[in-house]
């Protein structure tokens, strides 16, 4: 067994209860960095072969990370980068034991999606790019918030050795308490993983909109809906 697959074993909880708790949340620390790139070594380079020097590159020191916890143990990861106008949700990563399995609410992968969607909003980004695996378009619709479009761009095909991947080109609604300036300075200076939190406490004006809880289940409110 190679050293991923073992590291992928101490990583996962083996209990097989469908109703244990999700927790998402924007990485804030080294620990946490490395669990997130640890994830994705075990699911990309130990599942699918990858080079570790393809999957980790430079761009991890410029993104936003979000890993998702089952019961405190890691269970999936999610990369974010930003451009101009848009956000691209790229690199997700769920463990085996986390992927068919309903935990929380939905499961593990949609709750990062949804998670990393509703993020960007949070920021201000209306735009979204990302690239689906032949099969696995409709996966990344699902991602969609309410109101959101996330679709193939026609006639758009990219190829990565014999794997072809789909560009998806998204839209969603701006959320009224997103970061609109440099007005609030409170705002701006928050580290990114309470950012959610303190939006939220500026969202009162707005009852219908609920803050991105940060962790999923039926005792937290719903993500976040313009």
């Amino acid at each position: 067994m190679c050293h991923l697959c073992r590291a992928e074993e101490m990583l996962v909880d083996r209990k097989d209860d469908p109703i244990r708790r999700v927790e998402v949340k924007v990485v804030d620390s080294t620990d946490e960095l490395m669990l997130s790139l640890m994830i994705r070594s075990a699911v990309y380079v130990g599942e699918d072969g990858r080079l570790l020097t393809e999957e980790a590159d430079g761009n991890d020191f410029s993104a936003t990370h979000v890993i998702a916890r089952v019961d405190g143990k890691p269970a999936g990861t999610v990369r974010i980068r930003y451009f101009g106008e848009f956000a691209i949700l790229e690199r997700m990563a769920v463990l085996k034991p986390y992927r068919l399995k309903r935990f929380g609410s939905r499961g593990v992968a949609r709750e990062l999606g949804e998670f990393a969607f509703q993020f960007c909003r949070l920021k201000g980004y209306t735009r979204f790019y990302g690239l689906a695996r032949e099969g696995l378009v409709d996966f990344w619709r699902r991602f969609a918030p309410e109101g959101a479009t996330f679709e193939p761009i026609p006639g758009a095909v990219v190829f990565n050795g014999e794997m072809r991947g789909f560009p998806m080109d998204g839209f969603a609604p701006p959320l009224p308490h997103a970061v609109r300036g440099m007005g609030d300075h409170a705002v701006l200076k928050t580290r990114e993983s309470d950012l959610p939190l303190v939006l939220a406490a500026d969202a009162k004006p707005f009852p219908d909109v609920a803050p991105i809880p940060r962790i999923a289940g039926a005792e937290v409110p719903g993500l976040a809906r313009a």
